[in-house]
Parts: C-alpha cells; sequence; structure tokens
C-alpha cells in the first residue's frame, strides 16, 4: 500500500508545523507554586506577599494495594520580604494549610529563607528554599502529591539561573 502524494504532502506539513511545538514529557505543575524571582534594583524595599492554593486531590481508587482518598482543602502563606541590598532578600511569614472537614488549621509553620545572589546566575536560598514541584523531577522520583501533605521545604539551596534550564 503507498501513500497519495496529497497523503504525504499533509504528513510532511504536520511534521514541519510540529517542530515548532514545545513538547513535555511530565506534567508541569509549576504554576501552583510561585516563587519571587531576584530584585537586584529593589534594595530596601519592604514587600508584602500573599501565596495561596486551592485544591481538590481526588484520588479515588478501588483495589487493594491503594487505599483511595479526596482531599478538598487549601494553603495560604502570607510573609514580608525585605530587600537587604542588591544581593541579599530576607522573608520571614508562616505557612497555614487546611484540610476541608477540620476546624482548625492542620498545618501551621512558619517561613524563614535569607536569598542571597552569589555570582550573575548563581543564586542561594538558606532557610524555606525553593522546593515541591519547582525540583523538576519525574513522578516516581518525586511524588507531585507531595505539595498536599508536606508544607515547606527547608535547607540550603544552590541553583543557577540560564535561559536554557529554570
Amino acid at each position: 500500500m503507498s501513500l497519495s502524494s496529497s497523503s504525504k504532502q499533509c504528513i510532511l506539513i504536520t511534521l514541519l508545523i510540529s517542530i515548532f511545538f514545545v513538547s513535555k514529557a511530565q506534567i508541569d505543575l509549576s504554576h501552583r507554586f510561585t516563587y519571587e524571582e531576584f530584585d537586584t534594583n529593589a534594595t530596601g524595599n519592604l514587600y508584602f506577599r500573599l501565596e495561596n492554593n486551592n485544591f481538590v486531590k481526588n484520588n479515588e481508587y478501588f483495589g487493594e494495594y491503594t487505599e483511595g482518598y479526596t482531599l478538598p482543602g487549601y494553603s495560604i502563606q502570607p510573609s514580608l520580604m525585605y530587600y537587604a541590598g542588591n544581593k541579599v532578600r530576607i522573608k520571614i511569614g508562616s505557612h497555614l494549610v487546611k484540610y476541608s472537614g477540620t476546624n482548625n488549621f492542620t498545618e501551621v509553620v512558619p517561613v524563614v529563607s535569607a536569598h542571597v545572589k552569589i555570582g550573575k546566575n548563581w543564586d542561594m536560598v538558606l532557610g524555606s528554599i525553593k522546593g515541591h514541584v519547582h525540583h523538576k523531577l519525574i513522578e516516581p522520583l518525586f511524588s507531585s502529591d507531595w505539595q498536599y501533605f508536606v508544607s515547606t521545604e527547608t535547607g540550603a539551596q544552590f541553583y543557577h539561573n540560564t535561559s536554557n534550564y529554570g
């Protein structure tokens, strides 16, 4: 069976058009968590930042290996950010998680971090780091469901900003 010339042209045009589309091999969930990029021109400024993530996680499985659940709720993170110089930013706030059906917040965690520009493209974050879905790891290595159960990640983080990654 051979293809007609119009079919070949259609396939060729489809392939050429598809070259211009970006595809990813995994789900991009970074829209759920934002991280304020460093502003080197904000020296001496104090900002109030309010982050919110409303969710309804529906994992209703009926099998012998995994018990299903539905998880509605929200997380909210009010914070103050102060630029102590053109290379240092301090962030202080709290992260609150509330699951629907509970009377109180399920989790209340302090958020404290220092973000330091250590070079043109190099950054260091100490304290509450740029975590969760920003790690950009595949699902078997880092479950995206952790964003509902683990409020903030803490530690020391070094990362490099380029146009090719990040």
